[in-house]
C-alpha cells in the first residue's frame, strides 16, 4: 500500500521527525510505500531526506484531476467521522491518506479542512476510520496496516493514554509524569511508541 502522510503542523517539530522515521520503519518492514506532503520548504525536506517520497506540495495538489504521475488513481482518507472501518478489502485503493488528520490535541478537526481542500479541487476520494479514537500518526498508520492486512479492530490491543514517569515519588513529595493523550497499540505486551519520543517527553515535559 501507498501510504501519504500530510504535513499539517505549522513547523516540522523534533516529535514530528521522530514519528516519521517510525512511520518509514514500519513502513519498510512490510513493503508499503510512504509519501510525505505539504512540506513547505526545502529545510523541512532536507531533514526527512531518506524517510520516504517527499512533496513540497499538498495532496490536493500532487492528485490535480484525480491522477498521480499521469494515472488515474483511488483514493482513500482516513477520517474519524467516516461511516465505514478500514478493512481488507479497501486493499484496492491506491493510496490511504492520513497525518495531523488523526493526531492533534485537543481536537482541531483539521480533516474538514482537509477534505475541503480536497472538495475545491475536484478530487475524488473515499473515507474510512479507525475506530473513533485519536492516534498518533505513526500509530495510524500501523493500525490500518493490520486492518488492511486482515485484522479485526476487536482483535488489537490498545491502551487509552500512556503514562510516562518523569520523575519518581519520593517519600514527602509527590511523583511527576505526562500523559500522552492518544490511543497506542499494544504489541508484546507494550505500548508501541516511536524511538526517542519517551527521551524527548522527558526532557521537554510537554507533548
Amino acid at each position: 500500500m501507498k501510504f501519504l502522510i500530510e504535513h499539517m503542523e505549522p513547523k516540522l517539530f523534533k516529535w514530528c521527525i521522530l514519528e516519521y522515521t517510525h512511520i518509514s520503519e514500519e513502513a519498510t518492514i512490510r513493503g508499503d510505500t510512504v509519501l510525505f506532503t505539504d512540506l513547505k520548504n526545502t529545510k523541512n525536506m532536507g531533514k526527512l531526506k531518506g524517510l520516504g517520497k517527499l512533496y513540497s506540495e499538498s495532496a490536493a495538489q500532487i492528485f490535480k484531476n484525480n491522477k498521480f504521475n499521469g494515472r488515474p488513481v483511488r483514493l482513500c482518507v482516513l477520517d474519524l467521522n467516516a461511516e465505514k472501518v478500514l478493512s481488507k478489502s479497501d486493499n484496492n485503493f491506491d493510496f490511504v491518506l492520513l497525518g495531523g488528520i488523526l493526531g492533534d490535541f485537543p481536537r482541531q478537526n483539521r480533516t474538514k479542512g482537509l477534505l475541503e481542500s480536497m472538495n475545491d479541487a475536484g478530487i475524488n476520494y473515499e473515507t474510512r476510520h479507525l475506530g473513533k479514537d485519536q492516534f498518533s500518526t505513526d500509530i495510524a498508520l500501523i493500525v490500518a496496516q493490520e486492518l488492511l492486512a486482515g485484522k479485526k479492530l476487536s482483535e488489537l490491543e490498545f491502551v487509552d493514554e500512556y503514562e510516562i514517569e518523569i520523575a519518581p515519588e519520593k517519600p514527602g513529595e509527590c511523583g511527576e509524569s505526562i500523559s500522552l493523550p492518544f490511543k497506542y497499540l499494544i504489541r508484546n505486551g507494550k505500548p508501541v511508541v516511536a524511538k526517542g519520543l519517551i527521551d524527548l517527553v522527558k526532557k521537554q515535559k510537554v507533548f
